[in-house]
């Protein structure tokens, strides 16, 4: 279920009206006004675009959804700490090095973040002739 309180706060707290939160999103003001009385629920493009102009993950937005599941994140906790203590690891026969294990730990931890980030900021433009 969509969260328009945590949408109003979110607007409130980044000091953006309804007017100006839609206008970088391509919505109308009353549109913003419905979505944050929950009188309307966005599509998911529209939550997405929001999210990126609120710095906040889309699921965040919507209750119900899940961060990614425990197992994922025990999953890469383990493998990261493994990739950090082991003495020699290889990939597909081959060693790799302390800093390529650096590395991928990294990226593992990263993706993992990144599963409950919002998309880039981009400001979006209302498409000609309407709202």
């Amino acid at each position: 279920m969509f969260d328009g309180t945590l949408l109003r706060k979110r607007r409130q707290e980044k000091k953006l009206t309804q007017r100006a939160l839609g206008d970088l999103v391509g919505l109308s003001a009353s549109a913003v006004g419905m979505y944050e009385s929950s009188r309307r629920l966005p599509d998911v493009d529209t939550l997405y675009r929001i999210s990126a102009v609120l710095g906040i993950p889309a699921d965040r937005l919507c209750t119900g959804l899940p961060h990614p599941p425990a197992e994922l994140s025990e999953l890469v906790s383990s493998l990261t700490e493994t990739l950090d203590k082991a003495d020699e690891v290889t990939l597909y026969g081959a060693p790799l090095s302390g800093e390529e294990r650096r590395l991928f730990s990294f990226r593992l931890r990263r993706a993992l973040s990144e599963l409950s980030s919002p998309p880039e900021k981009t400001a979006f433009r209302r498409p000609a002739g309407g709202r």
